[in-house]
């Protein structure tokens, strides 16, 4: 679910008309320049098991939410990142295998009337997370090791910017950890 609360309190709801279902998996948020996007995950319990589908959401004040059309398949992992408030960026994830996982990446610079299809970022590691600039946008991913894949040419080209032979443990997960120490 997505919850919203006016600053000035404590005082959280459930944003109506935006939901999971009974249960899902966490999802992320991404606001630039007064747009707010939010990619959210239901879970779909089926014969063959749990399916994940993304559903993409945009708000231009943060109060009123409506659902948005989304460039990846139903079966894939999404994640949004705004970069400013016109231009979006959104990473599907599938396919995993041997400590990889197919990435493809899109941006719109409408708003999220239209995408066009970006270089996929590498193949190396799980996806976990996107973020991005008006003029970068940087792919987390993790396996073996955690890694970051940046692109400072609008992802037409990717180049790993970042890697931390961590085992995996990826950019953030739960109970206690020790510090990444980069140099």
């Amino acid at each position: 679910m997505l919850f919203e609360s006016p600053t000035s309190i404590d005082s959280w709801r459930a944003v109506s008309g935006v939901t999971t279902g009974p249960s899902g998996y966490a999802g992320g948020i991404s606001v630039a320049q007064g747009v707010f996007w939010a990619m959210l995950h239901p879970a779909i319990v089926t014969a063959q098991g749990n399916q994940v589908l993304s559903t993409l959401y945009r708000s231009l004040d943060g109060v009123t939410w409506r659902s948005e059309p989304q460039p990846c398949p139903s079966a894939t992992f999404a994640s949004v990142a705004a970069a400013t408030s016109g231009r979006v960026f959104i990473v599907c994830a599938g396919g995993g295998a041997a400590g990889s996982q197919e990435k493809s990446a899109y941006t719109s610079h409408n708003g999220g009337a239209s995408y066009v299809r970006m270089a996929d970022p590498p193949l190396a590691g799980d996806f976990e997370a996107i973020a991005a600039s008006p003029t970068d946008v940087s792919v987390a991913a993790a396996s073996g090791a955690t890694m970051i894949y940046a692109s400072f040419d609008g992802a037409r080209t990717w180049t790993t910017t970042l890697g931390v032979g961590d085992g995996g443990l990826g950019l953030s997960a739960s109970g206690s950890r020790q510090p990444i120490r980069v140099s």
